[in-house]
């Protein structure tokens, strides 16, 4: 599901990996904690990452809106039904007047 809603966020590198490689950076690690499934979006580590100076100077607000844009295109494919394949409707016997 990740992967087709990523196809939609253009201008987004999307990539699923262990915490084991990032680490907990953010609060999911409560979640992880409790075994409870999380998903974690981050544009990564700035130069004042959780630091006195990290400020709203630092946060690149175009990469925000694409991971908006993605979340919204991940939250639209959980909500739609699963696709069935087209199948014919039974035909009706038609009654023809004389």
């Amino acid at each position: 599901m990740v992967e087709l809603a990523s196809e939609q966020a253009s201008e987004l590198r999307v990539f699923p990996t262990l915490n084991a490689y990032v680490g907990d950076m953010s609060d999911h690690h409560a979640f992880r904690l409790g075994g409870e499934p999380y998903l974690f979006l981050s544009c990564g580590r700035g130069r004042y990452y959780h630091d006195v100076r990290d400020d709203l100077t630092w946060i690149n607000m175009h990469k925000v809106r694409r991971i908006r844009d993605f979340v919204v295109a991940l939250l639209r494919k959980q909500t739609q039904p699963p696709s069935t394949p087209n199948r014919r409707r039974p035909t009706r016997p038609t009654s023809k007047s004389a």
